[in-house]
């Protein structure tokens, strides 16, 4: 089999159905494939709607929300293709994806690749890919000169002031992550330390360490709605602590204790700052909306606070 596509969901019912018809569209008859759907315990009708667009497609449940990692894992040793494609459900995928596939079989060296990822509103996305972070990095994201000053700034964002050509790069997103199966199997899949974000940067420095070389090649488009399970959090508070966990986590993993902890000083003092001005706000006569954010902000300082520092367990617990 040329290609397993592995999609993990969480209440992904509007998406997950034009993610699986254009697999069919631009795959059947073309690449000799699979759909594994790793469902994280969805509570609405995800499940029905994987029945209803993609019959023959193999459904894992996990029985709840293990994070994506953990998913992706789940679905990866279950596949049959030479290779994998990790794809949100709120990806569609272009015509191009078949001459992507031929070419990773003529440069066998490239063992991780995606594709041109755009958005909704057909612009490439910044953040299809990055440099491996730093604390540097972070002080500009945490700071907002990323946001700010983009082309001075942001430029560890690969989609900043892109250009459609070939690119060997560090790192691409786990969003539409094409991958050997046996660099997979070589690798143990994604670090199951990471509940959500960086996973797969992670994953992709540790390939890099093996010499695997790592492609953007844009003879594949692939149309990324947007971030949406993270939105669907009820508490967003929890949410909103998942990239610093990851952050601190990646930083301790490849670029040590000190760059860690600093990156988790950084990031307290921000949200406090954060909370000051909401409180200030809020005594100005903006209500409802800032006494929001302080809950979140509050919440996220806590659970940082109570955070093990070892590893993200699911729903943000501590493992």
């Amino acid at each position: 089999m040329d290609l397993s596509v592995v999609i993990v969901t969480w209440n992904s019912a509007e998406e997950i159905g034009a993610c699986l018809r254009s697999l069919q569209q631009r795959l059947r008859g073309r690449v000799a494939f699979e759909v594994l759907v790793v469902d994280n315990a969805s509570a609405d009708d995800t499940l029905a709607e994987v029945g209803r667009a993609f019959p023959e497609a193999r459904i894992l449940e996990t029985g709840r929300n293990e994070g994506f990692g953990r998913a992706c894992n789940r679905g990866m040793a279950e596949a049959k293709g030479r290779r994998i494609l990790l794809l949100n459900p709120d990806c569609e995928v272009g015509a191009g994806l078949p001459v992507l596939l031929a070419w990773l079989d003529a440069n066998p060296e490239v063992g991780i690749a995606t594709g041109w990822i755009v958005g909704s509103d057909g612009r490439v996305q910044r953040n299809w890919g990055r440099t491996p972070p730093s604390l540097w990095t972070e002080i500009l994201e945490q700071t907002a000169l990323s946001k700010r000053f983009p082309r001075r700034f942001g430029r560890h964002w690969l989609g900043q002031d892109d250009v459609k050509s070939l690119r060997f790069v560090p790192a691409v997103s786990g969003m539409a992550m094409i991958l050997d199966a046996a660099l997979v199997r070589a690798l143990g899949g994604f670090d199951p330390a990471f509940f959500m974000y960086l996973e797969d940067f992670d994953l992709c420095a540790r390939a890099r360490a093996r010499g695997v070389r790592i492609a953007r090649n844009p003879v594949a488009t692939i149309l990324h709605h947007g971030d949406r399970s993270a939105a669907r959090v009820a508490d967003a508070s929890l949410a909103r602590t998942w990239p610093y966990q990851s952050m601190y986590l990646f930083l301790r993993r490849h670029r040590g204790a000190f760059q860690a902890a600093a990156f988790l000083a950084l990031a307290r003092a921000g949200l406090r700052g954060r909370l000051v001005v909401s409180r200030l706000l809020s005594l100005a006569g903006d209500g409802a909306a800032r006494r929001a954010k302080e809950a979140e902000y509050r919440g996220i300082l806590g659970r940082l606070s109570a955070w093990d520092r070892q590893t993200m367990g699911p729903e943000g617990r501590a493992a």
